[in-house]
């Protein structure tokens, strides 16, 4: 795929100049850098990040094989198992044969909007994907991407700044609105809930948290299950509330998707899972976060 980069070069320039839109540069490498970060946890040496010259744009390798890149207007990722059918209907998948790697295989290519669409769906099938090209067909891990030679690490260099600093002026207004609306005690209902509102599956954490408390995950789960609760909030609401998020949790880490689960079961679990976050002071789960994110804005515009 094109030539590779050798030389010294404007790193910043090429990015920009494939991808002039911020905010869609800003998704690309947020992707870029979730797929280094997945091949980075089975070792450091094993992937690759190379700039492409002949058919201008940037790829990542991970031990013999290429995982992601985006050339010319399209991202194109590899994936592992069985896509559900929506992604099979969008038209923006083929079948793959990397002999390293087990079937069933697939390939996305989509432009940014696409992508944005479907990454709910794509992130854990491409994430199983590059897991297993880490390794050879025998299971021993690779000890190099076979393109190390051409890595360039200002490319990724650049990334992690432009991701660090992204001034992300849209998902400020989603964070703004959505404060207010909890600082109003404002709660929306499923059949409120804009598209353009919602959080994007990569907002910062603290836009996701104000949109999960714009339902009282208590209540909802209260009125789905016809069960009592206290005034306190220490009634059949709290403990039907934990019931709907950890069944969507244990599908998460079964499946790697959340397909089939209602609108407001997911809303739930979002809200459950800030409320734990919140009250154990730790970290977001942020791949099931996206996760939930991304079904939910699947289930908003089904429903638009």
């Amino acid at each position: 795929m094109g030539n590779m980069v050798e030389e010294d070069v404007d790193v910043p320039s090429i990015v920009e100049e494939l991808l002039p839109p911020s905010h869609d540069r800003y998704v690309v490498l947020r992707q870029f850098l979730d797929t280094v970060a997945t091949a980075s946890a089975q070792s450091p040496t094993v992937w690759s990040a190379t700039l492409l010259t002949k058919k201008p744009g940037f790829k990542i390798n991970v031990g013999g094989v290429e995982v992601f890149w985006f050339t010319a207007g399209l991202l194109h990722m590899n994936l592992l198992g069985e896509p559900p059918s929506e992604l099979h209907d969008s038209g923006s998948i083929m079948a793959a044969k990397y002999a390293s790697v087990p079937q069933p295989q697939y390939h996305f290519f989509g432009d940014v909007s696409m992508f944005e669409q479907m990454r709910g769906i794509l992130q854990p099938l491409h994430e199983a994907f590059v897991d297993l090209a880490c390794y050879t067909p025998s299971g021993n891990l690779f000890k190099a991407s076979k393109f190390a030679r051409f890595h360039c690490k200002e490319l990724v260099d650049y990334a992690r700044h432009y991701v660090d600093t992204y001034p992300a002026n849209e998902e400020h207004c989603s964070e703004t609105l959505w404060q207010d609306r909890y600082m109003a005690k404002q709660e929306i209902a499923n059949g409120d809930l804009v598209l353009a509102e919602i959080p994007s599956e990569i907002a910062p954490w603290r836009t996701v948290t104000w949109f999960a408390l714009s339902i009282d995950g208590y209540a909802a789960a209260q009125e789905l299950t016809c069960a009592s609760r206290n005034d306190d909030g220490e009634g059949g609401g709290t403990e039907a509330a934990f019931d709907i998020a950890r069944q969507v949790e244990e599908q998460f880490k079964r499946d790697g998707t959340l397909n089939g689960i209602p609108l407001l079961n997911l809303r739930i679990a979002l809200f459950i899972h800030q409320r734990s976050c919140r009250w154990n002071d730790c970290e977001p789960d942020y791949r099931y976060v996206r996760c939930l994110i991304g079904a939910i804005r699947d289930s908003v515009a089904r429903a638009n």
